[in-house]
């Protein structure tokens, strides 16, 4: 655990939230829940397609992201939804980003 771990400490504060909505739903569901979790949770980036979106978090917990996602799973028509740690991937696209 040297360089690697040590690199996710330095540069990837938070975590990567991918959710999936009902396909069949509004499209405005993703846009609603989007504004609805901005309100709540630092988003650094995101990422939105049809039925999905990708957000970049910083500084929470994944327990705490856990039981947000829960508490608006029925309301937004939540599916599927992913909790992950930073990957090196979007640590160094980050950082190339945040240079230029």
């Amino acid at each position: 655990l040297g360089y690697i771990q040590d690199l996710k400490n330095k540069f990837g504060n938070g975590y990567t939230i991918n959710i999936k909505i009902n396909s069949n739903e509004n499209p405005e569901n993703l846009s609603n829940l989007y504004n609805y979790l901005k309100n709540k949770i630092d988003i650094k980036i995101h990422h939105k397609t049809e039925s999905t979106i990708i957000l970049q978090v910083d500084y929470s917990s994944p327990p705490k992201l856990f039981d947000l996602i829960q508490q608006i799973k029925d309301k937004y028509h939540i599916e599927t939804y992913i909790i992950e740690q930073t990957t090196l991937e979007q640590i160094f696209f980050s950082l190339q980003y945040s240079n230029i």
